[in-house]
């Protein structure tokens, strides 16, 4: 799965700089930059895994670059049913997500922080939006 995430700012120091931001368990727990996101995005499937999907539709957008956006149906074991949008990445080795950056420039490093318990390293659940 590792070879699906790719950094468009991928040096020994950018990684070094963003694994420095989480806690030492979690660095134990998921040793590389790579890794770490994998736990955060596939965490959810994990918990609550789908168990029917239909791509609903599949588009680019300006200045995309090669980026497709599936729009899917997704029911859940729980009976949840969502609609998404997921970007993904055409590259000449095939498919994957869009690349990242380890310099905070679109990763939201509080919110990615927030996801791993700082004693245990442990991925957390999501946070739901509040019901209004």
């Amino acid at each position: 799965m590792e070879q699906y995430v790719r950094f468009q700012d991928d040096t020994k120091e950018t990684r070094e700089l963003f694994m420095g931001q989480f806690s030492e368990a979690t660095r134990a727990r998921y040793p590389t930059p790579e890794r770490l996101i994998l736990a955060a995005v596939f965490d959810e499937v994990l918990r609550d895994p789908p168990v029917a999907q239909q791509i609903l539709a599949s588009h680019g957008y300006a200045g995309s670059g090669g980026v497709q956006i599936m729009t899917t149906w997704t029911r859940l074991a729980s009976g949840v049913e969502r609609r998404d949008d997921n970007p993904f990445e055409e590259r000449a080795d095939g498919w994957g997500f869009p690349t990242f950056s380890l310099t905070g420039k679109n990763v939201y490093l509080g919110d990615l922080r927030a996801r791993f318990d700082p004693q245990s390293g442990e991925v957390l659940p999501a946070k739901r939006p509040a019901k209004n």
